[in-house]
Order: C-alpha cells, then sequence, then structure tokens
C-alpha cells in the first residue's frame, strides 16, 4: 500500500522518531523522542517522489505534546506554534494501517 496523506497508522512498538517544532520565526527545532507502542498518527503529507520520510501528526496531539516538546519551548507561546513527527517510510510500512 502506498502511503498517502490522511491515513492513520498505529505503532506496534516504540518507534524513534524526529520531533519538529514550528515557529512565528526563521527557525525549526528538533529532538529525538519515542513514540510509544499503540499510539496512532496521521500522515500529514503525501511523500515526495524518493523521498525518505514524510511528516505526521500524533492523534493524541494534546496528550503526547510535552513529552514530544521540552517546557522551555512550549512556554514561548507568543512565537512556538506546535509541533509535527517526521517518520521514515520504512518505518512507517511496520505499522498497522487504520484508515483513510
Amino acid at each position: 500500500m502506498m502511503i498517502q496523506k490522511n491515513q492513520i497508522y498505529q505503532t506496534r512498538q516504540d518507534l524513534e522518531v524526529l520531533c519538529l517544532t514550528s515557529w512565528l520565526a526563521p527557525y525549526t527545532g528538533s529532538y529525538h523522542r519515542v513514540l510509544p507502542k499503540g499510539e496512532c498518527f496521521k500522515i500529514w503529507a503525501t511523500p515526495v517522489e524518493n523521498a525518505p520520510v514524510t511528516y505526521c501528526l500524533p492523534i493524541r496531539y494534546r496528550g503526547l505534546h510535552k513529552d514530544m516538546v521540552p517546557r522551555s519551548d512550549r512556554w514561548k507561546f507568543w512565537i512556538y506554534t506546535g509541533y509535527y513527527l517526521s517518520m521514515r517510510l520504512d518505518i512507517i510500512e511496520q505499522c498497522q494501517y487504520i484508515s483513510g
């Protein structure tokens, strides 16, 4: 199955992901994090041809926020706008497809 925007997957085990932060500034922060087993995520963008990764959003975005982004970033509410995950396609393919 081809990975496409709006598909939902569930992790089968803890997965290492790159958590990227968005800002109202010319800056993007990043943190290596673990998306726990059983968490669902939605494909945010259809992968570009030959790209090894795509962007995803956890379904429990708010519930995972404090684990994904340090407080020091979250408290900069005047310029911090949120987070998203960069996930390798080969890792996504190992997850359970749910819908979409």
